[in-house]
């Protein structure tokens, strides 16, 4: 009866032992498999990442020339005695970072006219950065 027992026993735990062999080896495989699968989303997601990158940038390196060109279209006319023409000329000479005085001497217009275009300008664009900065300026002509 004691050795009945013992090869119960023994049996079972071979049994035991092959299932656990199996189930390791089938769990082996599909760890290999997510591992795989994993290793190519992470590439994938970083190609993705790389041309998103790509585009942002040619984007935002032709904002600043959208801009100048914009600001280049906006002058309809190089007579600078018409009032839009001469708002225009005064805005885009006080963007370059013109003094005002050099503003009323090129355009021949009053000092007075040429800082109210700009202190306007400042009014106006309060939100955008560039314009702020272009405003701090203007308020430092007419300050002077």
């Amino acid at each position: 009866m004691p050795h009945l027992l013992l090869i119960i026993i023994g049996v079972s735990a071979l049994q035991g032992l092959l299932c656990y062999f199996f189930l390791q080896r089938k769990w082996h495989r599909r760890f290999l498999v997510l591992e795989r699968d994993l290793q190519q989303f992470s590439e994938a997601m970083c190609q993705m990442a790389e041309i998103q990158m790509k585009g942002y940038r040619k984007l935002n390196g032709n904002l600043g020339d959208i801009e100048e060109r914009i600001m280049d279209l906006a002058l309809p006319s190089n007579d600078p005695s018409l009032p839009l023409e001469r708002r225009h000329h005064v805005l885009a000479l006080g963007r370059k970072g013109v003094p005002i005085e050099d503003i009323v001497k090129r355009l021949n217009i009053p000092r007075g006219e040429a800082e109210l275009i700009l202190n306007l300008s400042r009014i106006v664009d309060v939100g955008n950065p560039k314009a702020t900065k272009a405003a701090g300026e203007a308020k430092h002509y007419a300050q002077a």
